[in-house]
């Protein structure tokens, strides 16, 4: 949640220092399809170091930390403005449609195991306002919110066991259902400069999962919920 907040605050510095400094647009208009590639950068529970010393299952829900190190990204998608003519010379609102965003992660758990690494795969569109402001000349800066219909999928299951006094204990996450379908949010801030961009946001939600998991005698199948918090930061290209 620190990560949302840091990136709100942006937004909104953003936003205010656009409303002093803004200017008009002018003839450019950039609501054109768009290709951007970066990092994400794990945040918050999806980053925090794997916790050994609670049960296994726990590492999936928000107590312990699922070790995602850090990935890349690529997205694909255009602006829709909503109007010609803009708004005090200054402002466009429109939609924000990325046609296609994937992500690729890595996940190491201890262990020397080849089942103790995971690939994990994120594919997403993303759909939501966007208000644009022309800074100064073909300076732009965009502030969007997204909703963002996620497939996650992996490689293969990661699989954990610990041999304990009480009763060895074990968790196999992902192998029985490596395609989990999730609805996430995007928050952030594009920057643009004639046809090249930065982009800084920050997609959030929560993640149902299942894994099996068993301690002594006892064996079940424990669904829970998986905090994937993501800063990303891209370059991108305007394509005419």
């Amino acid at each position: 949640m620190k990560a949302f907040y840091k990136v709100s605050l942006v937004v909104a510095f953003s936003c205010l220092s656009v409303f002093v400094y803004g200017q008009q647009f002018n003839e450019s208009d950039f609501g054109k399809f768009y290709l951007r590639l970066g990092v994400n950068l794990p945040q918050g529970h999806f980053k925090n170091a794997f916790d050994a010393e609670i049960p296994l299952y726990q590492n999936i829900d928000e107590k312990g930390g699922m070790s995602a190190k850090t990935g890349i990204n690529v997205e694909f998608g255009k602006y829709y403005f909503l109007h010609e003519d803009p708004i005090q010379e200054m402002i466009k609102v429109g939609l924000d449609a990325t046609f296609l965003s994937a992500g690729y992660h890595p996940i190491e758990w201890p262990g020397e195991a080849e089942e103790n690494s995971l690939n994990l795969f994120t594919f997403s569109v993303k759909l939501g306002p966007v208000v644009s402001f022309n800074v100064m000349e073909d300076f732009y800066a965009d502030v969007f919110i997204k909703a963002v219909p996620t497939l996650i999928t992996s490689s293969s299951g990661i699989y954990y066991f610990k041999e304990m006094s009480a009763g060895d204990e074990s968790l196999d996450l992902f192998s029985d259902s490596p395609n989990i379908f999730a609805l996430r949010s995007d928050i952030g801030v594009n920057l643009r400069y004639k046809k090249t961009s930065l982009t800084l946001s920050y997609e959030s939600g929560k993640v149902k999962t299942s894994s099996w998991y068993s301690k002594g005698e006892d064996y079940m199948e424990y669904q829970g919920k998986m905090p994937m918090g993501i800063f990303q930061a891209k370059v991108g290209f305007q394509l005419y």
